[in-house]
């Protein structure tokens, strides 16, 4: 039940000070939830979390994978600004952690006000570019802005 994993994931995370990340550690085969992929996407972006995906592939070539499921989670990290891993065996998992620990610890956080108030509940788009580098910048792709109270 991946969808609804995340959305209850997102809801407990929302709350919560500080950076929201959820490692899902998975095949992204989706069997039994209730929610929806738009369901689940939509509380991570509302809650905030960044999505990073540990994607397990018990069968090396193509036949018998959940392709499918590896797009959903590809989706997921690339929509909150995480990212997608693909370990080969189980060695490489320390080497996933120690990644993930350097990405977390080598973050910035850039914000802003959006305006007007009227759009301030709707789906946001965001775009961060560097000009004139050669760096990467991985960012949520978009954002839910509550109005103001």
């Amino acid at each position: 039940a991946l969808y609804d994993a995340v959305v209850e994931a997102s809801e407990k995370l929302k709350g919560r000070e500080g950076r929201r990340v959820l490692v899902l550690v998975t095949d992204g085969t989706d069997t039994s939830s209730q929610k929806t992929y738009h369901d689940a996407l939509r509380a991570a972006q509302k809650a905030e979390v960044t999505i990073f995906a540990l994607i397990m592939r018990p069968i090396p070539g193509e036949s018998g994978r959940s392709v499918r499921g590896e797009h959903v989670l590809i989706n997921f990290a690339d929509m909150t600004g995480g990212r997608v891993f693909f370990p080969a065996r189980a060695d490489e998992l320390d080497r996933f952690f120690d990644h993930l620990s350097e990405l977390l610890r080598t973050q910035y956080l850039l914000g802003y006000e959006p305006a007007p108030v009227e759009w301030r509940a709707r789906l946001r788009v965001i775009e961060v570019r560097v000009a004139g580098t050669d760096y990467v910048v991985r960012h949520r792709k978009s954002y839910y802005a509550e109005a103001r109270r």
